[in-house]
């Protein structure tokens, strides 16, 4: 979390690996075994991160 209050205007944008633990969609690399873990982290992540500073950003091909 060092990083966060070094730099508070980080935006932290969801990746679909990430997206995939809090969804339970069960992608390639998901890991049930890491599933509370990485919703853990995450959700610490982001109560760390000044509000508004998570967000999704989308690509169309």
């Amino acid at each position: 979390m060092g990083f966060i209050k070094k730099y508070p205007d980080t935006l932290f944008c969801y990746g679909n690996q990430d997206l995939s633990y809090p969804w339970e969609a069960l992608e390639s690399g998901y890991s049930a075994y890491a599933h509370d873990m990485v919703v853990r982290c995450l959700k610490e992540l982001v109560d760390a991160l000044p509000k508004g500073n998570a967000a999704f950003i989308h690509r169309i091909y």
